[in-house]
């Protein structure tokens, strides 16, 4: 329910797809480099929905959801700080917010802090609400951005909708 990920040294993931597929409202992640450092993660590859054919709009019409390098839905607490991301890339052409580090922020306990972190030499391919940081936040969920935040030759793009370089929506 509860996880710190606290890294030691650089974290090389070699193009694995791994990413948490929700963070439920009454749990908390942490990740962070070890006290006065900074790590790298790097090499993911993200290419998953988690939601597939799901009437979300006011249409009734059906879509793909949620797609993130890190993390996919973020309804509890989720705090980084103090790494560097690099080489992430995030391709879920058909699927709705969509993020380098986060897919959703959302609900009242959604809650994402981002301190002191570099997104760099990473890509992100959505079809609407795409962002570097995360794909969009709602229905109340909150992103605090602190102290130094880097996003360098990093490419958001979207197949359909709305884009931003560190929040799509």
């Amino acid at each position: 329910k509860n996880l710190t990920l606290t890294l030691q040294k650089n974290l090389d993931l070699m193009g694995a797809n791994c990413v948490i597929k929700k963070v439920e409202a009454d749990a908390t992640v942490k990740i962070a480099s070890a006290v006065g450092e900074t790590f790298v993660i790097k090499n993911v590859t993200a290419n998953e929905e988690v939601e597939q054919g799901t009437a979300r709009n006011a249409q009734g019409i059906k879509a793909n959801y949620y797609g993130g390098g890190l993390i996919s839905v973020c309804e509890g607490t989720v705090s980084i700080e103090n790494v560097t991301f690099e080489n992430i890339n995030v391709k879920v052409p058909t699927a709705g917010q969509v993020g380098i580090l986060i897919g959703v922020v959302q609900g009242g306990q959604g809650k994402l802090t981002v301190d002191n972190v570099t997104v760099k030499n990473c890509s992100v391919i959505g079809h609407r609400d795409v962002g570097a940081i995360a794909g969009a936040a709602q229905n109340h969920g909150t992103i605090t951005l602190k102290n130094n935040i880097t996003i360098e030759n990093t490419k958001v793009k979207t197949t359909g909708g709305r884009s931003a370089l560190i929040v799509g929506k």
